[in-house]
């Protein structure tokens, strides 16, 4: 969805910039997933999310940009999940690979 303020909307209503490198605001769900190609999240997108207890972050996101959400997300989320191949049962869906609880965790968010 597109408008005439140089923002964009996915179908969940999560807020991104035009380019959609940057998200902006996070729907308030149970479950979201941050679209692959998204590069960072903006400080104050978790604002008005009081559900969100899930947090999918892509691989497009630099350990920094996964560390900055980690450390902004409410403290409603118990999961906070990174995939990194696309699932090989043609469902168009992604594999969770690994939750992390703790920025600790995050360093191992990409592989070489």
């Amino acid at each position: 969805m597109n408008d005439n303020k140089g923002i964009w909307a996915d179908e969940f209503v999560g807020i991104y910039t035009a380019d959609k490198k940057r998200l902006l605001k996070v729907p308030n769900v149970k479950r979201y997933q941050i679209l692959e190609g998204c590069e960072e999240t903006d400080k104050h997108a978790f604002d008005d999310c009081m559900m969100l207890e899930c947090l999918y972050v892509p691989e497009s996101y630099s350990v920094q940009a996964a560390e900055d959400t980690f450390n902004n997300m409410p403290n409603t989320v118990e999961n906070f999940c990174h995939w990194d191949r696309p699932d090989t049962m043609g469902s168009g869906h992604f594999v969770i690979v690994t939750d992390y609880l703790t920025p600790s965790g995050l360093s191992s968010l990409h592989h070489s």
